[in-house]
């Protein structure tokens, strides 16, 4: 019986305290206003983080999307009523049906948004992903998946106000654009422990990409159209070094 109580299996074991969840509002607010690699890290710890961030970030796109167009209605563009009336105006009764299937159209195309924001969430976060265990990370995209989602929610929302705002809208969802890329490059630094030089790589590498691609689209065009543009009334001239 003595040598029991000198026996360290006899010892029970102390489990170890339950980490305390914080509410996805916290986590939101935390991710946005405390951007750190210790930030994140401490996120990854939530029990949250093992659930999928993909319902909130398809109800995210599904809110934006429902705000630009509430939004858009409200500074200007035509409203449901207006636009059915505006084309039973103009096409008579064949234009009514055309406005309510207008107006169908847009309901309709809610759910179709919302998927294509959780498709463009897993391609774009699994593009930054494999580009970070290139450079060497050791991460999963399990959790690259949920660092990013906890300031993409709330960010995506926000573009989504500022875009529809008149005049000075486009020129307040570019910062946040900007900050978002700098919130992705912490979060990858985060999950995969790349250090800062390799993080902001891993961020402007895509972001290179997508450039070059837009540029040769453009010249692209321009040398499509120029003959057809020049054969119009003012058409443009060709250039010439």
């Amino acid at each position: 019986m003595s040598e029991n109580l000198f026996d360290p299996s006899s010892v029970p074991t102390p489990e170890p305290e339950p980490v305390e969840s914080l509410s996805w509002l916290d986590i939101w607010g935390y991710a946005i206003s405390k951007p750190s690699v210790a930030t994140f890290r401490e996120l990854l710890q939530d029990p949250k983080s093992v659930r999928s961030p993909y319902l909130w970030v398809g109800m995210a796109s599904l809110l934006a999307y429902l705000i630009s167009v509430g939004l858009q209605a409200l500074f200007g563009a035509p409203s449901f009523s207006a636009l059915s009336s505006q084309y039973a105006n103009q096409f008579g009764p064949m234009g009514s049906l055309i406005g309510t299937a207008s107006i169908m159209s847009l309901i309709c195309c809610a759910p179709v948004i919302a998927l294509l924001g959780v498709l463009g969430f897993i391609i774009s976060t699994g593009i930054y992903h494999l580009l970070a265990r290139l450079f060497g990370g050791s991460g999963t995209f399990k959790e690259v998946a949920f660092a990013v989602s906890t300031f993409y929610v709330p960010l995506t929302v926000i573009s989504a106000v500022l875009a529809v705002l008149p005049v000075v809208g486009t020129f307040l969802a570019i910062p946040v654009s900007i900050y978002m890329l700098v919130l992705i490059g912490i979060s990858i630094n985060a999950v995969h422990n790349l250090g800062a030089g390799k993080a902001t790589a891993v961020i402007l590498i895509p972001a290179a990409v997508v450039i070059v691609i837009v540029v040769l689209f453009g010249v692209f065009m321009v040398a499509t159209l120029a003959p057809y543009l020049q054969q119009m009334p003012g058409g443009i001239t060709p250039l010439t070094f």
